[in-house]
């Protein structure tokens, strides 16, 4: 009966919101279980003991390992290199997979929002408050959700490099993507417009 309530919403509204909140919907239950199943792999790995991380670093000298470094394995390829750090320190490792976790949570709450807003446009009304809001928070999430990433993956990565002993690699320190930002920006823009339609046609309402 609800399917069907959405089909003649469609109608009247055009398919496309129906298309949108269908392809967001499964976008974000697509990341909520691929983050499932990658969480649920890295603690299968750490009661097994065969936990590892692999980086992506620079190379910076001359590549070299320490006593505790002898069991990585570091492929350089040009100006980067591929680490393969088996069975970093433990404590560490939980604390990087936790962080990873937080972020990719907020991402995920990010499309949990937009899933909301299209979910208001199937129903015929996203000129709503509620929507604003909900923009608001996924264009700052945007913003945040790269850099907290290439933070995360800079201080870790570096920890872990020092920690087994390796030598002439290091982090790249870039912690922007312009692409994300661009976009944070510009929907954060957009909850403003949202917000100055809604107080309008309150206005509006107020005066009929």
């Amino acid at each position: 009966m609800h399917r069907r309530s959405e089909l003649v919403v469609a109608r009247r509204n055009g398919p496309a919101a129906i298309l949108v909140h269908d392809v967001v919907s499964g976008l974000f239950w697509v990341g909520a279980v691929v983050a499932v199943l990658t969480f649920g792999f890295w603690i299968f790995q750490i009661l097994n003991g065969s936990y590892h991380v692999e980086l992506t670093a620079r190379v910076i000298g001359r590549l070299g390992v320490g006593p505790r470094g002898g069991d990585s394995v570091v492929t350089p390829n040009g100006p980067s290199a591929f680490v393969d750090i088996p069975k970093p320190p433990l404590l560490l490792y939980v604390l990087w997979i936790v962080d990873v976790g937080v972020v990719r949570a907020l991402g995920l709450f990010g499309l949990w929002q937009f899933k909301a807003v299209a979910r208001s446009a199937v129903d015929g009304d996203p000129f709503v408050a509620g929507n604003a809001q909900r923009l608001r928070i996924l264009g700052i999430a945007l913003l945040i959700y790269q850099p907290l990433i290439n933070v995360i993956t800079y201080y870790f990565g570096t920890r872990f490099l020092r920690a087994v002993s390796l030598h002439g690699v290091g982090m790249s320190r870039s912690f922007t993507s312009w692409t994300l930002l661009i976009a944070g920006f510009s929907v954060v823009a957009l909850s403003e417009v949202f917000a100055q339609g809604v107080r309008l046609r309150t206005d509006v309402e107020g005066t009929i």
